[in-house]
């Protein structure tokens, strides 16, 4: 799925003196993506030292969401929907207000579309 998701890229350059340096291009959007991108690279060097049967692997456990945080989440979702319903609310002003206008156009004591025929 799109949620667990790891985006980037390995960019290997050969250096004189230091040997071939390899350079992590991740997506900061996704929060274990280093650590997999570790994993992959420590995988291949050891696969190609040691075989293609062999690898790593690597177990990676976040740490518990703080109070803070939780609270932080809470916050920003009722943000997210306080302003869902502002947004939904000014919206419907613009068609209600043209309505209105067809409305009172109607009315006879207006004839404006009976003026706006006859000139």
């Amino acid at each position: 799925t799109r949620e667990t998701a790891h985006y980037g890229a390995l960019l290997s350059s050969p250096r004189e003196g230091t040997g071939t340096t390899i350079t992590i291009l991740h997506n900061t959007s996704a929060v274990h993506a280093v650590p997999t991108f570790v994993n992959f690279v420590s995988s291949s060097i050891k696969q190609a030292v040691s075989g293609p049967g062999s690898g790593i692997s690597v177990t990676n456990n976040p740490l518990p969401r703080t109070k803070t945080e939780a609270f932080d989440r809470l916050v920003n979702g009722l943000v997210d929907l306080v302003s869902t319903f502002v947004i939904i609310i000014a919206f419907s002003w613009i068609p209600a207000t043209i309505v209105a206008y067809v409305v009172r156009e109607r009315e006879d004591h207006h004839n404006s579309k009976h003026q706006q025929l006859i000139s």
